[in-house]
């Protein structure tokens, strides 16, 4: 038999032959081979299984020879199915050298990727016949090449991941947010994890989510805000406002003292060149914001993602239109899947409802999340916000509460900061800032 494989089946099915035949005769061979090849990468299903059986044997410190893959073959019925223990001989005497073995093994993988690209063009087609939506469908075409390419051939082993998570704990727990009471709380803003933020109207959630990624930025950490509510303009504004602290009233109506001028200028010197972006499209979908989070993430890792506001996501098309809850849950839990899909965080601003208003308290609960459960069952830490926005009461609107209503990993508290909203700041109290500069 000839084992110079060709560009025809022929030739694939030889070098899948050579490389059954060189972990036949080789634990050495064997155990490179599993470092570069799954069963599913072979196009013979009977190699998938003879691969599959050899590695089981060897890994387990067991003969794995062709009269001993053979019995365990026939044990498990596949030995007919697998041409037999004479085809089995056959493939050893077809090695002329078993160091070849991982040299054959990448034509393999070659082969098998191709095979990936053809079924996902397949699949394309059918999903572009379809009714959904074209950025839907342009989505998906991306994810299915995305898996495609990657790499899945090694697993690791559970004494590699445990090493991995034990060298864990020399990181840091996360990337720390702008409030170190926070940090205490969460650890920082840790990938993978959908962080909500929750108030009534006018509260600040929009202040959170900018200060929130304007603190990734100057961090030298990407971040990237969805903002569905607010232009990329105003935003803007609220940012050098912030950073020069310049009464964000003032500018707005454009009435800048002599001074004011001057401090936005020397705060935009300071925030040129920050990586961060500001996407302001109206009624973006979640597969918009896929597509948007996939191209950044090829160009950097994200330190965070955030979406003002949830309620402004618009639903996929299979969501009814006269239920709002299944449409707000769906969001919910494609903003969760975008967080573990792309390991990055993500903060969603969300909406409580009218029923904080008619408690004695004020203090906002998880059953206060607008329209859905589905944001609670998702959110990994659920921070809802409260401050009085009158002194009607007798409040002080500055008085800024965090109450932790959720957080998987540690405790549920109510932080209490202060809200600077002329300045478009949330800022600690002096025993956090002390704490800080230490």
């Amino acid at each position: 038999m000839s084992t110079d494989p060709t560009n025809a089946s022929d030739g694939i099915d030889n070098a899948e032959r050579v490389v059954i035949g060189s972990m036949l005769m080789s634990t050495d061979a064997a155990l490179d081979v599993a470092d570069l090849l799954h069963g599913w990468h072979y196009a013979s299903p009977r190699h998938e299984t003879i691969h599959d059986t050899i590695l089981r044997l060897a890994t387990g410190g067991h003969p794995h020879d062709p009269v001993a893959v053979a019995h365990h073959l026939r044990e498990s019925g596949d030995l007919t199915r697998c041409g037999g223990e004479s085809y089995l001989h056959g493939l050893v005497a077809a090695v002329a050298a078993p160091s070849s073995a991982a040299w054959y093994a990448g034509l393999v993988h070659e082969a098998a990727m191709k095979r990936r690209v053809r079924q996902v063009g397949a699949r394309l087609e059918q999903v572009g016949a379809g009714d959904g939506a074209a950025i839907d469908v342009l989505n998906e075409a991306r994810a299915e090449l995305d898996a495609a390419v990657e790499d899945r051939s090694v697993d690791p082993s559970v004494d590699e991941q445990l090493a991995a998570a034990l060298a864990s704990l020399d990181e840091g727990p996360g990337v720390p947010t702008p409030w170190t009471c926070l940090d205490q709380v969460i650890g920082g803003w840790k990938p993978g994890q959908l962080y909500i933020g929750a108030a009534r109207p006018g509260v600040g959630k929009t202040v959170m989510a900018v200060a929130a990624t304007l603190d990734m930025a100057r961090r030298g950490h990407p971040a990237v805000l969805f903002s569905l509510e607010m232009s990329r303009t105003e935003l803007w504004l609220r940012m050098l406002s912030s950073v020069a602290s310049v009464d964000g009233h003032r500018i707005q109506t454009r009435r800048l003292r002599a001074d004011d001028r001057a401090k936005l200028d020397e705060a935009a010197d300071r925030m040129r060149g920050l990586p961060l972006l500001i996407d302001d499209r109206p009624g973006l979908s979640m597969a918009q914001m896929q597509a948007k989070v996939r191209t950044l993430q090829r160009r950097a890792p994200l330190g965070l993602v955030a979406v003002d506001y949830l309620g402004l996501v618009k639903p996929p098309t299979w969501a009814p239109r006269n239920d709002r809850r299944v449409q707000v849950d769906a969001i919910a839990a494609g903003l969760k899947e975008t967080a573990r899909m792309f390991d990055v965080p993500l903060l969603a601003m969300a909406q409580l409802n009218r029923a904080i208003e008619s408690r004695a308290s004020r203090s906002p609960m998880l059953s206060d999340l607008r329209e859905s459960g589905g944001i609670e069952q998702n959110a990994d830490v659920a921070m809802l916000m409260h401050r009085a926005t009158t002194t009607d009461n007798g409040e002080d609107p500055s008085e800024f509460k965090i109450h932790m209503a959720k957080n998987r990993h540690g405790p549920t508290t109510v932080l209490d900061l202060i809200f600077r909203g002329h300045y478009s700041q949330i800022s600690e109290g002096p025993e956090w800032g002390r704490e800080r500069a230490s």
